[in-house]
């Protein structure tokens, strides 16, 4: 289907509903749910491939040239209010949710990959630059051949996250591997492999990614003398781990 005005059911109880324009969305399963009610919706491509998946884009969402994969049951996708996207690709598989808080923009051709099992979660008001890349995932498993272990995609290892924190800006290029976290106001520098677990208010860069400076914050106006242009709730001193480490 290209054109949606006011609601869709089939008899596989798939129910669309919003207005959008210029879309293909494909669905080759039951009982999916996608509600773009107040959202400007253009020019993307959804495909469920699956049962039981939600898509929600929030009053206010910009989701326009976009490529949305749903591969297995019960992956659930939500855009928080006034969300810019444009141009990006998102797989999500068996039972993974990603959500994105309000008024979050996103550059071009961002690619985000959140695998079974596992969550993608990105906080309100943070602005991505183009070409990140997020990757929750590590399906195919790694063994130690003297234990017959599974090292990396069993047990604990199977759940995965990658989560940022409100108000985080990240650079050009950066790529984050699962079982990541961004604290609020933190930085993140272009071409950055991010992979751990970083504190509020800092900046991270590298390949490793480190904290490389701490006590900073951002404003999203450009050339801004006054400090208060970053919000009073991200001007906050950062928070090391108890032992100190950065």
């Amino acid at each position: 289907m290209k054109e949606i005005h006011g609601e869709y059911k089939d008899e596989y109880n798939n129910i669309i509903r919003g207005e959008c324009s210029a879309c293909v969305i494909t669905i080759a399963g039951a009982d999916n749910q996608m509600d773009f009610s107040g959202a400007n919706i253009r020019r993307s491509n959804i495909v469920f491939r699956s049962v039981g998946c939600r898509v929600v884009l929030k009053k206010g969402c910009n989701f326009c040239g976009n490529q949305v994969s749903i591969n297995r049951p019960q992956a659930e996708l939500v855009m928080g209010e006034k969300v810019f996207m444009n141009s990006a690709k998102l797989h999500l598989w068996n039972t993974s949710k990603m959500s994105v808080g309000d008024n979050t923009t996103f550059g071009y051709s961002c690619d985000f990959v959140v695998s079974s099992f596992s969550e993608l979660q990105i906080g309100k008001d943070c602005m991505f630059s183009s070409y990140v890349k997020i990757n929750v995932a590590d399906d195919h498993a790694i063994f130690d051949v003297r234990t017959g272990k599974n090292l990396n995609s069993s047990g604990e290892n199977k759940n995965r996250h990658v989560i940022l924190g409100n108000h985080v800006w990240v650079c050009k290029d950066a790529f984050f591997l699962g079982n990541s976290r961004i604290g609020d106001g933190s930085i993140v520098g272009a071409r950055s492999l991010v992979k751990g677990d970083f504190p509020n208010n800092c900046v991270i860069a590298g390949d490793p990614a480190r904290i490389i400076a701490v006590d900073r914050a951002w404003s999203k106006v450009y050339g801004s003398e006054d400090i208060k242009s970053c919000g009073e709730e991200y001007i906050m001193p950062t928070v090391l781990p108890e032992d100190g480490t950065e």
